[in-house]
């Protein structure tokens, strides 16, 4: 069976438009969960909307909308990152992850969403729900047929990794996993990214039934596979840095950055001179 070949993810222009994850319980009064993929079409077909006309205007500060992806055929455009909040279903926003599809709907561009979420599954939880952004918002968004790109994304999962679920199999000869122990505020989401595996495994291997009902204290088992992270090195504060602005620097979200920083508690409250933690890739 051929695999549809995902594009390079491009990220020349990102969308100012968002909530950090470290807000998220300020701003929702709820911790940044993923616990569902929302798919929106970029605008009405009769209106012909682009792919770099939709990046265009999610990069505006006027807008007032977000998306974490933009994905047609052949193109596919990260606007927000995943840790982060994206404006886009309203009350849904905290709880999940978006992709704008091209709304012509051609087979190429129902490959292209399939692969995005099999991606976002492998990396969140293997089984991640489809909704349409008109299950929060009233809207027309979007024509898609989840059932379809359920479907395919499930191919694309047996081809790429090798299962149809997203699941990582394993025999019993492969080596025991490593214990992490919770910090205050890490999130399942967090660790799995920090560690380069996925929700559903983390899950699986600690025999944790809610992903998003981790505590303080508690062990996790972590892939052995997966390498411990290196040792962060520190960047010294200059006048004028914003923890935000420090992390996008580095590539990294605020909360990545928080996370290797237990001392800073608000991350609005930084001085020149300070020192700060930036995680080893």
């Amino acid at each position: 069976m051929s695999i549809y070949e995902l594009p390079t993810l491009e990220t020349r222009k990102t969308a100012p438009n968002y909530t950090r994850e470290a807000d998220a319980l300020e701003v929702f009064g709820a911790r940044r969960t993923i616990e569902e993929i929302l798919i929106h079409w970029w605008d009405e077909p009769a209106r012909r909307p682009t792919f770099d006309g939709t990046v265009n205007w999610l990069a505006r500060d006027a807008t007032q909308a977000s998306a974490h992806r933009i994905v047609e055929d052949g193109r596919r455009a990260r606007m927000v990152d995943d840790m982060d909040i994206a404006w886009h279903a309203g009350p849904a926003n905290v709880k999940s992850l978006s992709i704008e599809g091209n709304p012509r709907r051609s087979d190429g561009d129902y490959a292209a969403i399939a692969a995005e979420v099999a991606v976002m599954r492998r990396k969140f939880g293997n089984d991640l729900p489809l909704k349409l952004h008109k299950h929060y918002m009233t809207t027309s968004c979007s024509g898609y047929d989840l059932a379809r790109i359920d479907r395919e994304a499930r191919a694309y999962a047996a081809v790429k990794y090798g299962t149809g679920t997203g699941s990582s199999g394993g025999s019993s000869d492969a080596p025991a996993p490593w214990v992490y122990t919770v910090k205050a505020g890490d999130t399942l989401a967090r660790i799995a990214a920090k560690y380069d595996t996925s929700v559903a495994t983390i899950a699986r291997l600690s025999g944790v039934s809610n992903p998003n009902r981790i505590k303080t204290g508690q062990a996790l088992k972590i892939p052995s596979k997966v390498k411990r992270a290196p040792a962060p090195w520190v960047y010294r504060v200059k006048s004028g840095d914003t923890l935000s602005g420090i992390a996008a620097k580095f590539r990294f979200t605020t909360g990545q950055v928080l996370s290797v920083n237990d001392a800073l508690k608000d991350p609005d409250l930084i001085k020149p001179g300070q020192k700060i933690k930036i995680p080893s890739k």
